[in-house]
């Protein structure tokens, strides 16, 4: 389900749903809602607490199953200033990545109920995701855990710090609430080739939108650089 503003609203899952004569025996039986946050696609913003409360209520009604894509949910938690807990009390199952605000140098976490991990644990063994260096690997991550808060703060001030800069000469695509900076561009391509020329690495995100993300491998004496 696209939606202008990136945000599932109950509305729009509703919509989705009487489509079609989902509830009968013609069409596969809906089961699971998934949301992002921070919304990637969208510049980073935070997908709304008070929505995520509504989708779950519609997710009891429904017998559905709520997910998060929490691949940068502790910037959503950041930049809300609310702790995971109360962000992700309603979700069913949601992962969180390791290897990009966090810092950590691989990896994700499932996060579930106690049966929702072991079937998680049951078909990672079926397809062979086991790994041997896990242990290593999760003590970086354990690390990198205990200082998020304090790292994506720097993040999300070096991230509004940049948009000063760009939004001089360009259009900013989107609110700055986390840690992504896109701006509008006549030919994206062009304008990432030109800034790597100058040491400074961006996303053609789309044709005409450059996306930029701030994280602990940028730091505020780079973005002065800039200016």
């Amino acid at each position: 389900v696209k939606t202008q503003s990136g945000i599932l609203t109950e509305q729009d899952v509703i919509q989705a749903i009487n489509h079609k004569a989902r509830w009968s025996n013609l069409y596969s039986t809906p089961k699971i809602i998934a949301i992002e946050s921070s919304i990637s696609t969208y510049g980073g913003i935070v997908f709304p607490l008070a929505e995520i409360k509504k989708l779950k209520q519609l997710c009891i009604e429904k017998n559905m199953s709520l997910f998060l894509d929490g691949a940068r949910v502790l910037n959503s938690c950041i930049s809300l200033n609310i702790p995971p807990q109360e962000y992700t009390k309603d979700i069913d199952l949601l992962n969180i990545c390791l290897s990009k605000g966090i810092g950590a140098p691989f990896g994700s976490v499932l996060v579930g109920s106690q049966h929702h991990i072991e079937n998680a644990k049951r078909y990672r063994k079926w397809y062979g995701g086991a790994l041997h260096q896990s242990g290593l690997l999760a003590a970086i991550a354990l690390n990198k855990l205990e200082h998020y808060d304090s790292r994506l703060h720097t993040d999300h001030q070096n991230a509004v710090h940049l948009a000063s800069i760009l939004s001089r000469y360009f259009q900013l695509a989107y609110p700055v609430e986390t840690n992504i900076v896109m701006i509008k561009v006549p030919d994206a391509e062009h304008v990432v080739q030109k800034l790597k020329s100058h040491g400074v690495l961006a996303t053609a995100w789309t044709a005409d939108i450059v996306r930029f993300v701030t994280s602990s491998n940028i730091s505020e004496t780079m973005l002065y650089q800039l200016e």
